[in-house]
């Protein structure tokens, strides 16, 4: 193998999802969080909803990108377009997430603070980013009696 292939290798994060642990972020949303970069304020996560379960309002603050693995889902409670093997990019727009009939799993690169609103999707409740995301999901596992998970931080 060459040097550079080496460097390559050596510098190349990695981490093997079974090793992370799935942890309750709302009612019927389970995440992962696979990677933070705290500051760059990115984060990716894996999520897992239960059937005709629904987020809040939020918006995000700078492009964030999603790759579904499993179930439907949408951003309109009728309707779910995003299939497995769907991507989105959602904007910085007021929107929220709407589980379909069956379990959903999808993959988040964040890459920036999330605003969350009101249930009206009027009022901002508050504002978080990597790192926040970061001490929440920890302390999640914490609270579960798990050993803090080796989250991707380079």
């Amino acid at each position: 193998m060459s040097a550079a292939a080496q460097r390559l290798i050596i510098n190349t994060l990695s981490a093997n999802f079974d090793d992370v642990p799935w942890v309750e972020l709302y009612k019927g949303q389970e995440i992962k969080l696979i990677h933070a970069r705290v500051e760059e304020n990115l984060s990716v996560v894996q999520i897992r909803a239960q059937p005709f379960v629904s987020g809040s309002w939020h918006r995000h603050l700078a492009p964030t990108f999603g790759f579904t693995t499993k179930g439907l889902w949408g951003h309109d409670p009728r309707e779910f377009h995003y299939a497995p093997n769907s991507y989105v990019c959602e904007p910085n727009e007021l929107h929220k997430f709407h589980n379909g009939p069956g379990v959903s799993e999808a993959y988040y690169i964040n890459t920036g603070d999330n605003v969350r609103y009101d249930a009206e999707g009027k009022e901002e409740v508050g504002r978080s980013g990597a790192k926040e995301f970061l001490k929440i999901y920890m302390e999640k596992c914490e609270a579960m009696g798990l050993p803090r998970p080796n989250i991707l931080r380079g």
